[in-house]
């Protein structure tokens, strides 16, 4: 089968995961309602003007910070937002995780300390925003994040280290 062919059956793939059919679920109930378009909009902003400003150096202002918490509160009280973030946050753990699979091994990347250096800022970026919930050092979980994603625990998460068969299955420790 030609790369192409295998980049179509991987894309079928993706479109038949229960991550994806919830994200398109989700999403469908968001475009039902106006309301809930422009919350999920302004939030969205949000977040973008708040890490833009940390990720120039600026100084975000008590008035952006308290902004961003109203509408985190108005998310949370707002279930059908609240699942399309978390189903969304799902998929794209997901993606993230086939990239790093499609691309691990090769070597496409010029500079390598570039891009560990990028995520650091966006860490540092996210935990200045109020989004480090205080992750486990010890577990790796860190409940604000893993949390979004629909995961309640450190066990309801893959492993890092956990390999998958081309068939997408769980290989078995031998």
């Amino acid at each position: 089968m030609s790369v192409y062919g295998t980049a179509h059956k991987l894309a079928r793939a993706i479109k038949d995961s229960e991550e994806y059919q919830k994200f398109q679920e989700a999403r469908k109930k968001i475009k039902e309602d106006s309301t809930r378009i422009e919350l999920l909009q302004d939030f969205q902003q949000q977040i973008i003007k708040v890490r833009s400003k940390e990720m120039r150096g600026e100084e975000v202002s008590q008035e952006e910070k308290q902004r961003l918490n109203e509408l985190q509160n108005l998310i949370e009280m707002n279930q059908p937002v609240k699942r399309f973030l978390q189903a969304q946050s799902r998929l794209s753990t997901m993606i993230n995780d086939i990239e790093e699979i499609l691309f691990g091994d090769l070597e496409l990347r010029l500079l390598d300390e570039e891009q560990e250096e990028a995520e650091d800022d966006e860490g540092k970026a996210d935990k200045a925003a109020g989004f480090d919930a205080g992750g486990d050092k010890t577990t790796g979980f860190d409940a604000g994040k893993d949390k979004a994603a629909g995961y309640n625990s450190e066990e309801d998460k893959p492993a890092e280290n956990e390999t998958f068969g081309e068939d997408g299955d769980k290989k078995s420790e031998s």
